[in-house]
């Protein structure tokens, strides 16, 4: 099993609308490129993949432009951001199904909203997996945190912690988070930038990410990337966290090789 967990600077693009400000769309390309990747992986190895998808506040945003004196994007309210959730997370699962629905194979996809105290709660984790190893493996279970009902997470963009839970808990083989960074860029000595190919989940501490600042447009960032790295490699689970733009999904889930990019075991 693998889980891949994309970030909505990955799937989105910005473009600029009449006289407002420019904003984040969702790119239909990058939709039906992903979905090819990921049903080529599954009919490569036969295994199952998991897609933890951000975007749905995007997605809403793009769809309620009309009324964007309602939904700015930088100074809308948590519970408007909830709304636009709601609204765009029926959007994404719509692109993610036309898109996978293309594929040489076509797959069908299965949408479900999580939180992190369905991980806390043993019957609710039990029947997680129960409902997910019923599947056929032509199914791809699409995830997002449950914007509607968690403020937590979406105030911190915790996607990133959602995909390890997912990933540690289920037993996978490989989790790739994947952003528009090359990978972690850890400073050195001479306190200049890094990048590391690999990171191990021992060195991921309080004072290996406060001596780390990135700088990160989404609310999950470098530092949840990292948290949720060694959550997942501590229960064995490899982890690669790079440019997806730079890598395609069969180097780094089949061959476990990447162009740009950084594997935390």
């Amino acid at each position: 099993m693998f889980v891949v967990k994309v970030g909505t600077n990955v799937l989105c693009k910005r473009k600029k609308i009449s006289d407002m400000p420019e904003e984040k769309i969702i790119d239909p390309n990058r939709v039906l490129k992903l979905s090819s990747e990921i049903s080529d992986i599954i009919d490569i190895t036969g295994q199952r993949v998991i897609l933890v998808a951000s975007g749905a506040i995007a997605a809403g945003q793009e769809m309620l432009r009309k009324n964007k004196s309602i939904f700015p994007e930088k100074t809308c309210s948590v519970a408007r951001k909830q709304a636009l959730a709601m609204v765009g997370q029926a959007k994404l699962m719509e692109l993610f199904s036309f898109g996978f629905s293309l594929s040489e194979n076509p797959k069908v996809v299965a949408g479900a909203l999580m939180t992190h105290n369905n991980f806390n709660n043993d019957l609710e984790l039990q029947n997680f997996k129960n409902a997910v190893n019923a599947l056929p493996n032509f199914v791809v279970p699409i995830l997002n945190e449950n914007d509607a009902v968690a403020t937590d997470e979406i105030t911190f963009g915790d996607n990133d912690q959602l995909a390890a839970l997912v990933a540690a808990n289920l037993n996978a083989k490989v989790l790739a988070l994947l952003t528009t960074a090359d990978g972690v860029f850890v400073k050195n000595k001479k306190g200049e930038n890094d990048m590391r190919d690999v990171l191990f989940a021992d060195l991921i501490d309080d004072t290996f990410l406060d001596n780390n600042m990135w700088n990160a447009e989404s609310n999950g960032g470098m530092r949840s990337k990292c948290m949720a790295a060694k959550l997942a490699a501590q229960q064995d689970v490899n982890v690669f966290i790079g440019n997806w733009g730079k890598n395609s999904l069969e180097e780094i889930l089949v061959e476990r090789k990447s162009q740009k990019g950084t594997w935390v075991y």
